[in-house]
């Protein structure tokens, strides 16, 4: 009985101590990153089985061919990445693009940097060559050269107090997403804007 009840506890201290330190983790990145707007892909994040939360697509989770050097390929699913991106040179446009792919990041790199790197996730194949989707992309292993790649941040998942999302629609809005970024790439979500204005 006794040990049943050690283990229990045992659970619960772990349990508690996971929690804190993604509190921990996320706290560093927001403290001591670097804010970068990135444009949230025309799709409906609502999925009713998960409750609270929105799931995003952005424009950068696909990355395409161009931007990935022939030396990196071939990619695999689950490889991690580090994205290129800079700040758009359009006044009315405050959002980051792809400029680049590189497997690390570079020597001495610090916050405030320009470019800045974020860390990616290999998902599956996007497109490719010829700018064709490929069927069952997510699926696949192995990326060869001449494919587009797409990949996860981490930040694709956003918690909203509950009910406010509903009947909420991307189509046709201005979507951004505010996600801080560290020096080792690490991303955390801070905040939506549907036509410059937070959300919810």
């Amino acid at each position: 009985m006794q040990e049943k009840s050690t283990k229990l506890l045992i659970a619960i201290v772990l349990q508690i101590v996971i929690v804190f330190s993604l509190i921990v983790f996320k706290f560093s990145v927001v403290v001591g990153g670097v804010d970068v707007l990135l444009k949230v892909a025309p799709v409906d994040p609502r999925d009713p089985l998960r409750g609270d939360y929105v799931t995003f697509r952005y424009d950068v989770s696909n990355i395409p061919a161009g931007y990935i050097p022939n030396k990196m390929y071939p990619l695999n699913s689950g490889q991690t990445i580090y994205v290129t991106l800079t700040k758009s040179y359009n006044k009315y446009d405050e959002s980051f693009r792809i400029t680049g792919v590189t497997d690390s990041l570079p020597k001495g790199y610090e916050v405030g940097d320009i470019p800045v790197y974020i860390k990616a996730t290999v998902v599956g194949r996007g497109s490719n060559s010829r700018g064709i989707p490929v069927i069952g992309s997510l699926d696949t292993d192995t990326i060869e050269s001449g494919s587009d790649v797409r990949v996860s941040y981490g930040v694709e998942e956003y918690f909203i107090p509950e009910g406010s999302g509903r009947g909420v629609i991307f189509f046709n809005k201005d979507v951004k997403a505010l996600v801080s970024v560290d020096a080792r790439g690490n991303s955390v979500l801070k905040q939506v804007y549907i036509d410059d204005e937070p959300w919810p």
